[in-house]
């Protein structure tokens, strides 16, 4: 991944630079989220196959605590952490119910 050019003192960053850095993480996001939509698709076909239920609370709660303490050790708020991950898995949900 790039990264800004802030080794050099007297090269100063590019606002067009930095967009464009933010740019390239916001599309590794989006294609990181159409691999975990396809992984949820293959868990709901194993769930279907195995009879096991859809939705499993003490794996949403073990997944939301570790995303929240992940979040601190990266100096990111935990709540909104938590609020993009039960998104996250709000849409899982529904990919695995067919909806």
């Amino acid at each position: 991944m790039m990264q800004a050019r802030t080794d050099r003192p007297d090269t100063p960053v590019r606002l067009d630079d930095l967009r464009e850095l933010i740019d390239a993480v916001d599309e590794a996001l989006l294609e990181l989220l159409a691999e975990r939509a396809r992984l949820v698709d293959q868990v709901a076909a194993v769930k279907r196959g195995e009879e096991i239920p859809m939705r499993i609370q003490s794996r949403e709660d073990a997944i939301v605590a570790g995303v929240r303490k992940r979040a601190e050790e990266l100096g990111l708020s935990p709540d909104i952490v938590e609020d993009i991950f039960c998104r996250i898995l709000d849409e899982s949900h529904r990919r695995m119910s067919g909806s």
